[in-house]
């Protein structure tokens, strides 16, 4: 018997590593990849693709940075980003906190309103938005990609909230702040938004996962060029004769970055924000 469950747990251990190892060719490689292919002159990454770099040099950095413009598309990206999800969290909070704390004819209709957006497939309404917008003179505009952004982000910002401003937000706490003196609205932000912090966050970098790697919206609605988002501007390194690979890793690892950075310093508040009302519900 011992034999027999020594074997199994060997087993068990062996698939992990091996998960292990094919996790790491699947995800992490390309990244080093990419990485090792930004750090290589013109000529070293002709000869092979997957070679170290002899000579490791920034220069593919700065100059992607400076006459690609990818910082212009960098600044736009970042721009569109911020504002959308702080948009969508300062509506979805009011909503979900309204959703959440009061009973009203209307509720359940508005709360499946907000859940319906969630099945509507982003990409089907290009092209109603597109006519739309070219009909309003909206395309092209500072707060053209603004709009749909916070549209089709609100739904999931305001599911996340709602659950966890009905689960995990004490009621008495807010009943308390009242009595003190708190409106319905500055109890809202001095007792119930520092309490949904994990929420928040939730919100916050899905939200930045979404706007900042989309492509599709600033295809379609961006052609002037300084109002391109950096993930449009990618584009620029693919010619019809010629693609400058070097520089293209270079400016996806700036891509990249920012991403990886905004999920390590925030995974546990991510997670945190998308189980508590699960666990509580």
């Amino acid at each position: 018997m011992r034999n027999v469950e020594a074997l199994r747990t060997g087993i068990v251990t062996g698939g992990k590593y091996l998960l292990f190892v094919l996790f790491f060719f699947i995800d992490v490689f390309p990244l080093i990849w990419i990485l090792m292919s930004s750090l290589k002159t013109d000529r070293e990454f002709a000869a092979n693709v997957m070679s170290l770099p002899q000579t490791p040099s920034f220069r593919n950095y700065a100059d992607a940075w400076r006459s690609s413009k990818i910082g212009t598309y960098f600044f736009n990206s970042v721009y569109v980003t911020a504002i959308s999800g702080t948009v969508i969290v300062g509506l979805s909070l009011m909503i979900s906190h309204v959703l959440a704390r009061y009973r009203f004819r209307l509720r359940k209709f508005v709360y499946f309103f907000f859940l319906l957006g969630m099945l509507i497939p982003v990409h089907t309404t290009l092209v109603p938005l597109f006519i739309m917008f070219r009909s309003l003179g909206a395309l092209n505009r500072w707060f053209t990609l603004l709009i749909p952004y916070v549209g089709f982000g609100l739904p999931l910002a305001v599911f996340i909230l709602e659950s966890f401003i009905r689960t995990s937000v004490p009621l008495e706490l807010e009943e308390a702040a009242t009595l003190d003196g708190c409106g319905h609205f500055r109890a809202l932000w001095r007792v119930v938004a520092p309490m949904c912090k994990p929420a928040i966050a939730a919100v916050c970098i899905m939200t930045f996962l979404f706007v900042w790697n989309d492509f599709a919206f600033p295809l379609i609605f961006i052609s002037r060029e300084g109002l391109k988002t950096l993930q449009l501007g990618l584009m620029n390194y693919v010619g019809p004769y010629a693609t400058d690979y070097t520089q293209m890793m270079a400016a996806l690892m700036i891509a990249t970055l920012p991403i990886m950075l905004a999920y390590f310093i925030f995974r546990k508040q991510l997670i945190k924000g998308m189980v508590a009302g699960a666990l509580k519900g």
